[in-house]
C-alpha cells in the first residue's frame, strides 16, 4: 500500500514539475527575472523570521535559567 501511495504522489509531483517548468519557460526574461526576484525576497523573509525565532527562543532559555539559579 505504501509503495502504491509513494509512486501516486511522485507521479503528482513529476507532472506538477513538468507543469511549472513549461510555465516558466513560456515567461519573458523581465517576468523571469521578477519572479526571481520574488522568491529571493521570500527566502530572505523567511530566513529573517527562522532568525527572530531563534533570538525569542535564546532569551527564553535565558530567562529561565535566570529564574532557575534565582530560586536556589
Amino acid at each position: 500500500m505504501d509503495q502504491i501511495a509513494s509512486a501516486a504522489l511522485q507521479a503528482c509531483l513529476r507532472r506538477d514539475y513538468d507543469s511549472a517548468r513549461q510555465a516558466l519557460l513560456g515567461l519573458e526574461p523581465t517576468a523571469l527575472r521578477e519572479l526571481q526576484q520574488a522568491a529571493m525576497a521570500l527566502q530572505n523573509l523567511t530566513a529573517a523570521r527562522r532568525y527572530a525565532i531563534a533570538q525569542q527562543q535564546l532569551a527564553i532559555v535565558k530567562k529561565l535559567q535566570e529564574a532557575k539559579m534565582a530560586n536556589r
